[in-house]
């Protein structure tokens, strides 16, 4: 780099010969699954060239980093592309690509409009860093930010893949060395609360300054086709992939499936499988796209692909929400029922005293990018540590596909906690996941001040916006969910599970729980409490 800082780079071409091509390029880590290579024969058959590159500070490459996404990165970007369209093997045009971190650092390439830059081709990797993957909710997701501070140590200081190079002229004690001064992820974010709180003193840099979404115009600017894939059950990655897909107005292409982040089955979401693993599916598609923005990307529209559990049906659409959307109210009623009518009777509540041991596992959709496979097969149990509200059996069928709200009317001793609340069906006996919201209840009051579009209720989670609850006081608990699209079949139960922990994946804020909090949930004529299912309407 300018400032003499080594990089290291992988570079896989075709075998016995130079021929100029297009490059696929990654900036993360080097280090992969002993497969990781041969899963990329594809896009080197359909001729393209993959670089792999370790970002300043991590694996080979030297440096400190001192912030996730520094703007150093960027500069390295640009003497990085520089060097590759110099290669005789280049013919100058590059493809960014990526999953989860290498998926941010692909989406902030446009912001460095290097004509170089085709397109950019993003596997996960979130819109706003806040709310969809260190603070769902306003909540801290603990063990999954645990999780990934340790797995980020291991690139900097134990699994650096060597660089078969002359000109790699350090050892790797001196690069271990200069690792050791990199940030701690987990330590960066323990003691925050809030979105604007400053990472650490010596940056003076907040979450949003290294989240996408604060950049959303600049990136627009640079019309440089899009492909973003997201899942159901892939942490809130399908919110982020319909995040892009509203605050975008360039060329983007969308897909949300029934994957894990290692494009792996769900089990329990009762979707069905390809002939073709998704590995490759998705390979492909990604061949096709980069096709097209190279030799003609004014062509790409912007198109959101989306699988339907239960239906086992790929569709797509132009506009989100759906516009064959309906909202079906279903109210919480006496003896725990959902019902389709309003409650009549005034004075209805529930108490639910919070089980700290409530959790969705160490296989939900907050682990996965830590290779946990997705497993919802329990809920049944789960959902006795909860305080549940169940529909009468529906006849027939229908499609549920987009964001359902719950709104919940409650009172705490507390002046602080964590809600969670999830969405199942029960069919033949079993109960199923189908998706999940939570919030931290000092976010309760939602703004109307957007920094970004969003088909949902939007918080700031600044700490000017959040307020303590009195105790006793009834509330008014707006709650969005995960976006999902789901064939309800026949003769099936709608389920709402609310807890107040998840012990597994999410922080649990001490200072609520002594004494041990006790909610009232009321459900009656004068303060209701319901949820709202988009149910898509047929035009048949």
């Amino acid at each position: 780099m300018q400032d003499d800082t080594l990089i290291a780079v992988d570079i896989i071409t075709e075998k016995g010969s130079i021929v100029e091509r297009p490059t696929f390029l990654q900036l993360g880590h080097r280090w992969h699954e002993k497969d990781y290579i041969k899963q990329l024969n594809p896009l080197v058959q359909e001729g393209y060239n993959i670089a792999i590159v370790d970002v300043r500070g991590t694996g080979a490459s030297a440096g400190i980093r001192s912030l996730l996404w520094p703007r150093t990165e960027l500069e390295d970007l640009n003497g990085i592309i520089q060097w590759i369209t110099q290669q005789p093997w280049s013919d100058g045009k590059i493809i960014t690509y990526g999953s989860d971190y290498a998926a941010t650092t692909s989406e902030f390439s446009a912001l460095i409009n290097n004509e170089a830059i085709k397109a950019n081709i993003l596997f996960g990797g979130a819109y706003d860093l806040y709310s969809e993957a260190i603070f769902p909710g306003g909540i801290f997701l603990e063990r999954a930010v645990e999780a990934w501070s340790s797995k980020n140590r291991d690139y900097e200081l134990q699994k650096i893949k060597i660089v078969q190079d002359p000109l790699y002229h350090l050892g790797i004690s001196d690069i271990k060395h200069q690792h050791q001064s990199n940030t701690n992820i987990y330590d960066s974010f323990f003691s925050i609360q809030f979105s604007d709180e400053k990472i650490n003193s010596e940056s003076n840099v907040d979450i949003s300054s290294i989240s996408v979404s604060h950049y959303s115009d600049e990136i627009c600017r640079n019309r440089s086709p899009m492909f973003s894939v997201g899942s159901w059950y892939n942490g809130k990655t399908a919110s982020s992939v319909i995040n892009r897909f509203l605050n975008y107005s360039k060329s983007f292409i969308g897909i949300i499936g029934p994957w894990d982040n290692y494009l792996r089955q769900v089990k329990n979401s009762k979707s069905q499988s390809h002939s073709l693993p998704y590995k490759q599916l998705l390979l492909l598609e990604y061949v096709r796209f980069a096709k097209k923005s190279i030799t003609d990307p004014t062509s790409i529209p912007r198109l959101l692909y989306y699988y339907t559990l239960g239906e086992g049906k790929w569709k797509v659409t132009e506009t989100w929400p759906l516009p064959t959307q309906q909202m079906m109210t279903l109210y919480f009623n006496h003896k725990h029922m959902l019902t389709i009518d309003p409650p009549e009777l005034k004075g209805l509540k529930s108490e639910y005293r919070v089980d700290f041991k409530s959790t969705t596992g160490a296989n939900s959709r907050w682990h996965t990018p830590f290779d946990n496979p997705v497993n919802y097969s329990n809920r049944g149990k789960q959902d006795k540590k909860c305080i549940v509200f169940t529909t009468p059996t529906f006849k027939d069928s229908f499609e549920i596909t987009g964001h359902p709200h719950v709104i919940i009317q409650l009172s705490s001793m507390h002046e602080d906690g964590t809600i969670f609340v999830y969405l199942e069906l029960i069919n033949k006996r079993k109960v199923y996941y189908l998706t999940e919201g939570q919030l931290r209840l000092i976010h309760w009051k939602s703004t109307n001040k957007h920094s970004y579009k969003t088909p949902t209720i939007y918080r700031s989670f600044t700490k000017s916006e959040s307020e303590l609850l009195k105790p006793n006081l009834i509330y008014d608990i707006r709650i969005p969910l995960e976006p999902i699209s789901v064939k309800i079949p026949e003769n099936s139960k709608i389920r709402i599970a609310i807890a107040g922990a998840d012990s597994n994946n999410f922080k649990i804020y001490t200072e609520a729980t002594k004494p041990h909090p006790i909610w009232n949930i009321y459900h009656n004529s004068e303060f209701p409490s319901i949820i709202q299912l988009p149910v898509i309407k047929s035009l048949t």
